[in-house]
């Protein structure tokens, strides 16, 4: 299952990538567009969708700190409901990004990137951010991510447990590596 995780300003909006498993968030661009034009931003979605041919999209939702909804919750509730509209198919997901922002800013600062930098990767951060959350809320179990790449059980929870050396997993070794440097 492949997700596509969105972070919707007025003016930008992050977009960030999952691997094909749905196990890691990758930084993709930032959509930039004229002050809420949500039409744009729709247009230029789809052909990011079309060419990642995701099976979800994880839009970020800007609950306020009490968890009500402002403005800015409404405004990206009109946005899921024409990305629904435009792309049928696509379940989208609403999922809680309270201090994402935030959170990305700091890292950013402590790293001590630099303003001009920040302003340019902040949303895709965020997306990757909002997405990666989602994506660990809904981590595989053994059984499942076996099934998903289509190895035996057993052998999925002896490469998990470093028992079973990744040379030995013939087929698999880039899936593998990338499990292990997750888990």
């Amino acid at each position: 299952m492949k997700y596509i995780g969105l972070d919707l300003g007025n003016r930008t909006c992050g977009v960030a990538v999952s691997d094909s498993l749905g196990l890691v968030a990758t930084g993709l661009t930032t959509i930039r567009f004229f002050d809420k034009d949500l039409d744009t931003c729709l247009s230029e979605l789809i052909k990011i969708s079309d060419e990642k041919k995701n099976d979800k999209f994880v839009l970020g939702y800007p609950l306020s700190m009490d968890g009500s909804i402002s403005p800015q919750t409404e405004y990206v509730l009109k946005f899921k409901e024409m990305l629904v509209q435009a792309c049928p198919t696509k379940e989208v997901i609403l999922m809680d990004e309270r201090l994402s922002t935030m959170e990305v800013q700091k890292v950013m600062i402590s790293a001590d990137v630099s303003r001009g930098n920040r302003k340019k990767v902040v949303d895709m951060l965020s997306a990757v951010l909002i997405l990666q959350s989602y994506l660990d809320m809904n981590q595989l179990t053994v059984p499942q991510l076996a099934e998903k790449i289509g190895v035996s059980e057993t052998m999925m929870a002896k490469v998990m447990e470093g028992t079973l050396p990744v040379s030995d997993f013939s087929g698999f070794s880039l899936t593998i590596n990338m499990l292990l440097q997750i888990g």
